[in-house]
């Protein structure tokens, strides 16, 4: 693992809150913070509520 993926893969392991960007059909960004859950190999598990858009 490089240098660059080790400091990624640290600071993921140490956060609780994520933020997910995505762009909506207009072209604009879209950011939202989501609680992560679990990540295991670059794979992150995240929770959202009922009520809120999605990506």
């Amino acid at each position: 693992m490089s240098p660059i993926q080790q400091k990624a893969l640290d600071l993921l392991n140490s956060s609780q809150l994520i933020t997910i960007a995505s762009i909506t059909e207009e072209g604009y960004p879209r950011t939202f913070a989501v609680a992560k859950l679990a990540n295991h190999d670059w794979t992150v598990y995240v929770a959202t509520g009922t009520s809120g858009n999605k990506a």
